[in-house]
């Protein structure tokens, strides 16, 4: 019995030793490169559709609407920014019906899509009549500039 409790221990050993020996070990793969292809991006480019004509000034909160491409990362970054500008950004996001409509309060709506390599982003401002205030397209902007002109307030 002691020779059969030995034996199994010594190869339980035996075995555990060698698994750690083979899980150590590297195995060589051969990994395909393939060619990246080069970006083909439209020029930079922005439209004003309906230009900024009412003053701002008289709002103090803003609420955001932040749709397509990447909107989490997307949200986070216009929420970072927008607390240098002169309005509280409010904590909840615009959702149709259901957001109290605050006469001291704009709503920013910014959409982003991808098409291939470019990025395109539509921004509208609104009042709390639904009016539009402010209008823009941009393809390939950064995101600096097409706040710029509601953080240089």
């Amino acid at each position: 019995m002691k020779k059969i409790i030995i034996a199994s221990l010594f190869l339980t050993f035996c075995f555990k030793s060698y698994s750690q020996q083979v899980q150590g070990q590297a195995v060589k793969t051969n990994v395909n490169i393939t060619k990246q292809r080069d970006l083909e991006l439209k020029p930079e480019s922005s439209t004003i559709n309906i230009p900024l004509k009412t003053d701002l000034t008289k709002y103090k909160k803003i609420v955001l609407s932040v749709e397509g491409w990447a909107k989490k990362a997307n949200e986070k970054d216009i929420r970072n920014a927008l607390k240098q500008s002169i309005f509280i950004v409010e904590k909840k996001d615009y959702k149709k019906g259901k957001t109290k409509m605050n006469s001291d309060t704009l709503y920013f709506f910014w959409n982003r899509s991808a098409d291939h390599d470019d990025r395109n982003t539509t921004i509208i401002v609104r009042d709390s009549d639904m009016k539009v205030l402010y209008s823009a397209s941009h393809t390939n902007v950064g995101r600096a500039k097409m706040l710029d002109f509601i953080l240089s307030i």
